[in-house]
């Protein structure tokens, strides 16, 4: 495993004032170690922060409270990394994305972060999606996704749907 060639120090100079507040609670979340591979130089590493953060959510699965802690820095975390001009990043947001959506999310109950981590994203997913032209692996690997996502809600809805029937 290879270091960060930056500091977690080094990181709260770099990013922006605004983003201070959710690198702060990422780090808190997550760890410095993790928050400094997402936001390090290196492909590799951001590639592994996102495996470190997905691992953590798997971890914390039905505790609620660790949940809701997690889930404002994880969606600051899937914001920044969908942007990412390197497709190995990218893809690996996309799968911390579909896993999120299809998983974290609803073994948590967290529907009500739905919102707010679809306007995080979607500009950047639409964009990735369409770009078929200039980049059409990260075009067709968007595509792939979205669909996992909307057929992954489609069955929680069925399976909601079986538990109304089964009450009545």
């Amino acid at each position: 495993m290879r270091t960060p060639s930056r500091r977690i120090e080094d990181i709260y100079d770099l990013v922006h004032p605004h983003q201070k507040s959710a690198l702060n609670q990422g780090v808190q979340v997550f760890g410095g170690d993790t928050m400094t591979k997402v936001f390090a130089k290196e492909w590799e590493l951001r590639k592994e922060g996102l495996r470190e953060i997905q691992s953590y959510l798997k971890k914390i699965e039905g505790n609620k409270k660790r949940a809701v802690e997690s889930i404002n820095p994880l969606i600051s975390v899937l914001a920044r990394s969908l942007r990412d001009k390197l497709y190995n990043v990218y893809s690996e947001a996309l799968s911390l994305l579909e896993f999120t959506c299809i998983q974290f999310i609803p073994m948590n109950g967290l529907y009500a972060y739905s919102s707010t981590l679809g306007d995080a994203v979607h500009e950047t997913i639409m964009n990735k999606a369409g770009d078929a032209i200039n980049d059409r692996r990260s075009a067709s690997e968007t595509m792939k996704s979205v669909k996992k996502i909307l057929e992954g809600d489609g069955k929680r809805e069925k399976e909601r749907g079986l538990k109304r029937d089964e009450r009545r």
